[in-house]
């Protein structure tokens, strides 16, 4: 059952179009009134002596997007009102490959202080991403269901990765000159839960002539799966059931791992900065008792695939129906572990790249341009993000921005930060040109509450301050 409930959220993934890019609201990289701005470039300084993140709320960080449908896809309401899926259209707008992903970074506690032209910082976090690939053979597969795919099918090209691990930070910046600085994050992680698959390729040969006579439902198939998985989720297997997940067991110190975050930022006169970070170059060691390879085997199985009579039974839900199915198709699977490799592996992360471009007329107004790309298992997610931002004084900054990505050109974005003495409040949020909640592809969250000391007017250079304590 547990095993089952997995691979229904799984699904889930596909079925929701949502998905996520590891990173922060974008418009918040040219606001300085924002203690979280150093998690997109470690160059970055904070204008503050002290900050404290609040333990739980001082920073949360959501980010889900998808780059083929909206819910408006979908489903369609016919003339009665009634609703229905509409899985031509779906599949006619399905990119050549299909990305959905998800990204939470939740921070636990953060302490920051400076001294001079050095500013160093401290921090706890957890972290979740998730991504799904499928070729646009799999999802016409999947959604038309296989009696639309009599014969050999080939599904190429399809990727699901998972990590969920916490890590310990240790920042630094140094302002090497009036107009340049640089900074790096060294983080020592700490792995929860992974799945990472190569590039999975299904052969599904359909064995029936016909399926047009609903006599020859159940019909047989032939599926194999030619790739591998890793996963280090306790699956257990016995001879009458294949494999199962066993109880969720956590072994502290086990599946360690360290990155690194680097940046540079340079100011040009009169008043352009450039911004260069690289973030997440690391690993992590997957080496609890469970951590394993699994490949696929070739079997034939009888297989019911989709019931239309179920489908138009008003007490039978959709998701019951491709539940089953994907039970099923899980048991004929059949994966198999690979002792070969010795148990455990190692995995890189997800590396990600920031470009910024900003000019500041005024003290006060900044115009910004920011390019964000990230590679994830072979696949690489570019997006470009223009926006402005306002800082009509030190204790508070408001950005609007759009973040143009691949298949969503309009991606509206409105953030804003505010000192109440020493507490800063700060929210962004993304996509809010989708008051129609059915044209939504993105969606992206950040907020929390700082604890901030000693913002004044200081020269980084000369180490001179101007300090106002508790602003």
């Amino acid at each position: 059952m547990k095993a089952r409930i997995v691979v229904i959220l799984c699904v889930l993934f596909v079925l929701v179009p949502y998905g996520a890019k590891a990173q922060n609201n974008g418009n918040f990289y040219f606001n300085e009134v924002q203690v979280q701005r150093t998690d997109f470039n470690p160059a970055f300084v904070n204008p503050y002596n002290l900050t404290v993140g609040i333990p739980g709320i001082s920073g949360l960080n959501i980010r889900l997007d998808n780059n083929f449908f909206s819910w408006n896809a979908l489903v369609v309401r016919g003339a009665d009102d009634s609703l229905r899926i509409d899985v031509p259209r779906l599949v006619g707008k399905a990119n050549r490959r299909s990305r959905i992903a998800f990204n939470l970074d939740e921070e636990i506690i953060r302490v920051g202080w400076r001294k001079n032209r050095n500013n160093y910082v401290i921090g706890l976090s957890v972290h979740a991403d998730m991504q799904l690939i499928l070729g646009k053979e799999t999802l016409s597969f999947l959604l038309q269901g296989p009696g639309a795919h009599i014969g050999k099918n080939h599904l190429p090209g399809n990727r699901f990765d998972f990590n969920s691990y916490a890590y310990l930070y240790f920042g630094y910046s140094r302002l090497i000159n009036k107009n340049f600085t640089v900074g790096g994050r060294f983080k020592l992680l700490h792995g929860f839960y992974n799945f990472h698959t190569q590039n999975l390729t299904f052969d599904f040969n359909i064995l029936n002539e016909d399926m047009s006579n609903p006599d020859l439902v159940p019909y047989e198939y032939e599926l194999r799966m030619n790739g591998s998985f890793r996963t280090n989720l306790p699956l257990i297997h016995s001879r009458d059931k294949g494999y199962e997940l066993g109880s969720i067991a956590f072994e502290p110190f086990r599946n360690m791992g360290a990155a690194l975050d680097l940046g540079v930022n340079y100011h040009f006169e009169p008043g352009f900065d450039l911004s260069v970070s690289v973030l997440d170059l690391g690993f992590i060691v997957w080496g609890d008792s469970y951590a394993a390879e699994y490949k696929g085997a070739k079997t034939t199985k009888d297989f019911r695939g989709i019931d239309i009579n179920r489908l138009r039974d008003e007490n039978t839900s959709a998701v019951d129906i491709v539940k089953d199915m994907l039970f099923e198709i899980w048991d004929t699977l059949g994966p198999r572990r690979n002792d070969s490799i010795g148990g455990g592996y190692t995995r890189m992360l997800p590396v990600s790249l920031n470009v910024g471009l900003s000019y500041t007329l005024l003290d006060m107004h900044r115009f910004g341009l920011l390019l964000h790309g990230q590679f994830y298992n072979k696949y690489f997610i570019p997006e470009l993000g223009v926006s402005y931002t306002i800082m009509p004084c030190k204790n508070f900054a408001m950005s609007v921005s759009n973040t143009f990505t691949s298949g969503n050109i309009l991606n509206l974005g409105l953030s804003f930060a505010v000192n109440a003495g020493p507490v800063q409040f700060h929210l962004g949020v993304d996509r809010i040109n989708s008051f129609n909640v059915s044209k939504m592809r993105t969606a992206s969250v950040t907020f929390g509450i700082n604890l901030v000391f000693g913002k004044g007017k200081y020269d980084w250079y000369t180490g001179s301050a101007d300090e106002e304590e508790g602003e």
